[in-house]
């Protein structure tokens, strides 16, 4: 990776968010490469509270992120989300009510 590179990948994490309000940015630093036969990585710390995954994408700290659930919709700053390692399950992005869940997440962008 030349150096260019690393200045234009630096500012970007990945972004995961699941159904039931939890996400994180990971750095892209923190997942290997994989070989011919390997069987990938867990990226994020999925249980029966957090839900299953919604959304992973690639992030810089300016983008806009716009979140709609199936009752209200919020839009926050990529930068404003906590980074954390993969093992993580992350943090709550948005207090739900017990019949809410996350249907969209959206990358507005800068």
């Amino acid at each position: 990776m030349s150096s260019l590179d690393r200045e234009i990948t630096m500012d970007k994490k990945l972004l995961m968010v699941t159904e039931y309000g939890y996400g994180k940015r990971v750095s892209l630093d923190d997942f290997p490469i994989q070989g011919r036969g390997g069987k990938g990585v867990q990226g994020i710390k999925l249980d029966d509270d957090s839900g299953k995954l919604v959304r992973i994408g690639i992030v810089s700290d300016q983008d806009e992120i716009i979140i709609t659930t199936e009752q209200k919709v919020i839009r926050i700053l990529a930068g404003e989300i906590n980074v954390y390692r993969r093992y993580a399950r992350g943090v709550r992005l948005i207090d739900l009510s017990e019949d809410d869940r996350i249907v969209s997440v959206v990358n507005v962008g800068s």
